[in-house]
């Protein structure tokens, strides 16, 4: 039987949104500590403020539902496999 990924997406729970928002609420601390131990990378960028403090201006991080566009397109063009 041939599922598309439209089918599987609208079998999507209706809570996993708000889900996810916790999720991602309660992980992000852990995420940006781990990236900045194993690649040094800071997601936040010094300023300097001209009187000699230096400030840190955040780097927000937005989950969006759905596909990226490109994907979204890519998979549409993509042959749908019968596995019965």
């Amino acid at each position: 039987m041939a599922v598309t990924l439209a089918a599987l997406v609208d079998q999507v729970p209706p809570q996993t949104e708000r889900r996810v928002a916790q999720t991602r609420t309660r992980l992000d601390p852990s995420i940006r500590q781990f990236i900045r131990q194993e690649t040094g990378l800071q997601l936040a960028r010094q300023a300097s403020t001209g009187s000699g403090v230096t400030e840190y201006a955040g780097v927000p991080i937005v989950l969006l539902p759905g596909l990226p566009e490109r994907l979204e397109k890519w998979l549409a063009e993509q042959p749908v496999f019968d596995d019965g």
